[in-house]
């Protein structure tokens, strides 16, 4: 990842992560997030790298990056929202429901207690 990503983002609540929804979602970055958003018009989004983040986890044999995503209002005059974030590549829809698939295992076996970033 360079210094930092723009683009357009948009919202996909966990319930509806399934291929045929991801492949009609606008393009862009997802975020996959429990809270509502009944306005689906794609924010503006940038994510900075933000190297601290990273300490101790720079041998990721799976190229995993980490940075402070900055999410847009609706208007100008909207507050933004930071977000930190993990960005792991993938290579295919199939293999980016898989990787969710084991982030929520892996939060869920703790009560309490996050074991990987995640929305």
């Amino acid at each position: 990842m360079s210094d930092f990503i723009e683009g357009k983002l948009s919202y996909i609540s966990p319930l509806d992560v399934t291929i045929p929804e991801l492949k009609n979602s606008p393009e862009g970055v997802i975020l996959l997030s429990d809270t509502p958003r009944p306005d689906q018009t794609p924010l503006n989004m940038r994510i900075d790298t933000i190297p601290k983040y990273a300490e101790g986890r720079e041998d990721s044999i799976y190229q995993v990056q980490f940075g402070d995503m900055t999410i847009s209002g609706q208007t100008e005059s909207s507050p933004k929202t930071i977000q930190p974030v993990a960005i792991k590549p993938a290579d295919s829809l199939n293999r980016a429901i898989r990787e969710y698939n084991i982030t929520k295992y892996l939060n869920s076996r703790e009560e309490g207690r996050r074991l990987t970033f995640q929305s």
